[in-house]
């Protein structure tokens, strides 16, 4: 037989895990970086203001994502792209973010799953993808995901434990920055 205490906890685990699979059931909106979380700029932005912006933020975001006017995403500029362009000894207060962004990348629906997301992930070897309207390039960026964000929610739906830990300082280390810091002063978004 069970303690009061017992029956209370199983109870309120059992409602945790049933709210927790009904929001999880939304697709990659449920556990995407919304694009008001992401760093964006326009592509006549220049890298030294995207590398100041990241230096900034020290670094929680790794990637700054590239979009028109429409709010298409049109490309991206990460670490290892702005350390490329260092090498080879383009002058970062005069180049745009247009001349060395990465125009090919990967795109998922809103509703797409994390098994689905894992699996683009996997096919293109990448570990970022765009989430937008329609899961094309040519539809409106509503956020952006990455593997560990993919990997937290199927450790999420497995119900594996200790993903607490993980989520709680992963949740921590992406919003750390608040929505002002997020803007590039060079851009004109």
């Amino acid at each position: 037989s069970y303690s009061f205490c017992t029956l209370l906890a199983l109870l309120h685990f059992t409602k945790m895990s049933l709210s927790t699979s009904a929001m999880r059931a939304q697709g990659a909106k449920s556990f995407m970086i919304p694009l008001n979380q992401t760093l964006v700029c326009d592509e006549n932005t220049l890298l030294c203001d995207v590398m100041e912006t990241l230096v900034k933020l020290n670094f929680i975001r790794r990637r700054c994502y590239i979009i028109d006017e429409e709010k298409r995403c049109v490309g991206m500029v990460g670490l290892v792209t702005l350390a490329k362009a260092y090498h080879k000894g383009l002058d970062p207060k005069k180049t745009p973010v247009k001349d060395v962004m990465k125009r090919d990348f990967g795109t998922v629906s809103a509703e797409a799953s994390a098994e689905e997301c894992r699996a683009s992930m996997g096919r293109q070897r990448i570990h970022h993808l765009v989430v937008t309207t329609n899961g094309t390039p040519q539809g409106r960026m509503l956020g952006a995901l990455s593997s560990w964000l993919v990997a937290e929610e199927q450790s999420l739906m497995a119900k594996s434990y200790p993903h607490n830990i993980l989520a709680r300082n992963y949740q921590t280390f992406w919003t750390k920055a608040s929505e002002s810091e997020l803007h590039i002063a060079g851009s004109k978004l």
